[in-house]
């Protein structure tokens, strides 16, 4: 089974092919849309590995989008005792989902 190891801003993702990945939030794409990473760190087959220093040469993964959506709320809660200081905010991360088109 082939498969490849991605960087993506500070992120480092095991891909393979056919598969659904969640990535940083891109606000530049719509639905389907595809996007190339040159950014590939490892390659493996079943025969042979490819290790990049930091960046396998001549290698490029595609992506389609698949959808955005925002993760779970987190709850941001401040209080400090003996005063009526309380603050409660709440957050949801962007992200997007990719379907990995091919490794090469």
């Amino acid at each position: 089974m082939k498969f490849a190891v991605i960087e993506d801003g500070e992120h480092q993702v095991i891909v393979k092919e056919g598969e659904q990945i969640q990535l940083a939030f891109r606000k530049n794409l719509k639905e389907n849309d595809e996007i190339t990473i040159n950014n590939v760190l490892l390659i493996k087959d079943d025969k042979s590995s490819v290790i990049g220093t930091p960046y396998v040469n001549n290698s490029k993964v595609k992506l389609t989008l698949v959808k955005h959506f925002k993760d779970v709320k987190v709850r941001v809660i401040k209080y400090k005792p003996k005063t009526t200081y309380r603050r409660n905010r709440g957050h949801r991360q962007p992200y997007s989902i990719f379907k990995v088109n091919s490794i090469s």
